[in-house]
């Protein structure tokens, strides 16, 4: 048995520990922690490699344990988690990986301003986005530093710096672009963050950030960003639930590659229980993302809504739909014409609640993505596959 497959089980054992042997959280001393283990995606996918003809199909599978944790000593929290999706292809033993992902967090409240570190890891073969098909492995890091500061009973503000990194396995080629000359890239900025109690269940929120995205191997794509939003945040108490924000992007072309942008963005994840029995979230989604195409970036615009209604007793039956815009911009001067990719994601499933921290759900997906004029970027795709989420 090869290792990936190897660890799959390992994992898929830890699974089937009864639960009434574990605790909801554990506690060592100072540190407190909880850990989860999700056995999703088990079933099969008709197309594996989002293909327009001759699609693959494949028995798929995913676990993924998770723990998260918090550390008290002295004055000083330590927050942090660690995650691994262990993912398995029956047929098509290439696409099989290992992704892992690890963040921290260090604060020191003192009176009036608490200081703060957080480091980010991501190394992963999950796809960059809709655009790219392929499941390239990819190295992510991320180092924030600042200082928080309460200015009055309901208002705080936070000032930070940050520096990032991303770099794509050398040798991994989409559309005959190699995705390290792409994307591999260094980002500095730094950022601002009000926010402000209005009720004891809505927080209103500013946020500000600066940056520079440096690209190692192809630096005519550099270029300045700078955003601003503003929007409101619901407590889980509250009638509405989540997040609701509208903002500005500025892109400033630094190479000769690079192209500007000036719009609005959007970050909307709303949740509302209509009579205690129907649970309905919808989301909306809208800001640049950088392309693999001629064009240097594409504007991504998602919108969807997911409506869950308890059946009966721990029965829960879901609907989905969602649909994401990738709209490139034209430029006459580069000789490119505007275009347009459209993913439609259509979905239901059965959830149950099988004990207190088990819940099986199974599901039914089908995605179609539609190009206006870029050839053979059309795909259709089932999927038919169950989750099981173990909380210890």
């Amino acid at each position: 048995m090869n290792k990936p497959a190897l660890h799959l089980v390992l994992a898929f054992v830890a699974l089937a520990v009864p639960a009434a042997a574990q605790d909801a959280r554990f506690h060592t001393g100072n540190f407190s922690w909880t850990p989860v283990i999700t056995l999703r995606d088990a079933g099969l996918d008709t197309n594996v490699y989002d293909e327009s003809s001759d699609p693959k199909r494949d028995q798929v599978m995913v676990v993924a344990p998770q723990v998260e944790g918090v550390l008290q000593f002295g004055l000083a929290r330590l927050a942090v988690s660690g995650s691994a999706d262990f993912v398995y292809y029956r047929q098509y033993s290439a696409e099989r990986s290992i992704n892992r992902r690890a963040s921290t967090r260090l604060e020191v409240p003192l009176s009036r301003m608490s200081p703060f570190v957080a480091l980010g890891y991501v190394d992963s073969r999950e796809r960059q986005n809709s655009e790219i098909d392929v499941r390239a492995r990819h190295t992510d890091r991320d180092l924030t530093a600042g200082v928080g500061f309460q200015l009055t009973s309901r208002g705080e503000l936070e000032l930070g710096v940050r520096a990032a990194d991303s770099r794509f396995r050398q040798g991994d080629v989409f559309r005959g672009v190699e995705l390290a000359t792409r994307f591999d890239r260094d980002a500095r900025g730094a950022a601002a963050r009000f926010r402000y109690d209005v009720t004891p269940l809505t927080t209103f929120v500013v946020d500000a950030d600066a940056a520079r995205d440096e690209y190692v191997l192809s630096p005519g794509f550099d270029t300045n960003h700078l955003r601003v939003t503003a929007g409101f945040a619901f407590s889980p108490d509250a009638v509405l639930k989540g997040r609701a924000t509208a903002g500005y992007h500025k892109m400033e072309p630094r190479g000769a590659l690079a192209f500007g942008y000036q719009g609005v963005t959007a970050a909307v994840e709303i949740g509302y229980v209509l009579l205690g029995r129907t649970r309905i979230d919808g989301r909306f989604n809208r800001d640049t993302t950088q392309s693999l195409e001629a064009q240097p970036y594409f504007l991504q615009t998602t919108y969807g809504a997911e409506v869950l209604h308890n059946l009966f007793g721990p029965v829960d039956v879901i609907g989905r739909g969602s649909r994401e815009l990738m709209d490139y911009p034209g430029i006459a001067e580069r000789q490119l014409e505007a275009d347009t990719l459209r993913l439609n994601r259509y979905g239901a499933a059965v959830a149950i609640r099988a004990a207190e921290r088990v819940r099986l759900t199974m599901n039914y997906e089908y995605a179609q993505r539609l190009g206006v004029t870029v050839a053979g970027r059309d795909f259709e795709r089932t999927r038919v596959y169950s989750t099981v989420t173990y909380g210890f």
